[in-house]
């Protein structure tokens, strides 16, 4: 599953939080500054992680993509 992560004011910081809340095999991209996709093999508990992410915006997912990335 894909899903995308819109960070805050301070990206840097909002990348580490991932890092260290997503599971250790999760595959990260960032076509923008302030944009992540993220590809992980279990669903995510959207609602419940965002409330952990203090330098997260908004969580969603993606249903299909351009193979872009």
């Amino acid at each position: 599953m894909q899903y995308f992560f819109i960070l805050g004011s301070n990206p840097t910081l909002s990348i580490a939080e991932l890092t260290a809340i997503l599971p250790s095999s999760a595959e990260f991209k960032f076509p923008a500054s302030d944009i992540a996709i993220v590809s992980v093999n279990k669903p995510l508990a959207a609602e419940t992680l965002i409330k952990k992410l203090g330098g997260t915006i908004k969580i969603g997912w993606l249903e299909k993509t351009a193979n872009r990335y």
